[in-house]
């Protein structure tokens, strides 16, 4: 897989099978992503268990972001379902060009309940972005 596979641009097309949500970070709706992963793994015929996990990672890789953000900037969350996986992306406008700390509780929790969990920066000064990718397999 290429670096480009695992960290596609934000502003690309949206991929085959692909949802994208966008609100404002100072008024965000975490719930709203959440609901959406949820239908998308119960209608691909995910396990509770994996539907449960999904639920809270996605709550976790939006807080991360949500944490990192600027207030006054756009949380935009991309979900895309293939037959193996939901990959969920969530990135938003951010001053500080630092990932968060891969020791927090936080992190923690996203690598456990998901099947690969990623985090990242990209840009310089007012174009810098946090970048969290997460995939969830089916069972």
């Amino acid at each position: 897989m290429s670096e480009k596979d695992l960290y596609p641009a934000d502003d690309e097309d949206l991929r085959p099978a692909e949802v994208e949500v966008r609100m404002l970070v100072g008024d965000v709706r975490v719930a709203t992503v959440r609901a959406i992963a949820t239908d998308i793994a119960i209608r691909e015929d995910f396990d509770i268990d994996a539907i449960s996990d999904l639920k809270l990672a996605v709550d976790e890789a939006c807080a991360t972001v949500l944490a990192k953000g600027k207030p006054d900037g756009l949380l935009v969350c991309r979900l895309l379902v293939t037959p193996e996986h939901v990959e969920v992306r969530a990135t938003a406008a951010t001053d500080n060009g630092y990932p968060p700390s891969n020791e927090s509780l936080g992190w923690h929790m996203l690598q456990v309940l998901t099947d690969s969990a990623h985090c990242w920066t990209t840009g310089v000064g007012e174009d810098r972005r946090i970048h969290v990718r997460f995939t969830k397999s089916r069972a």
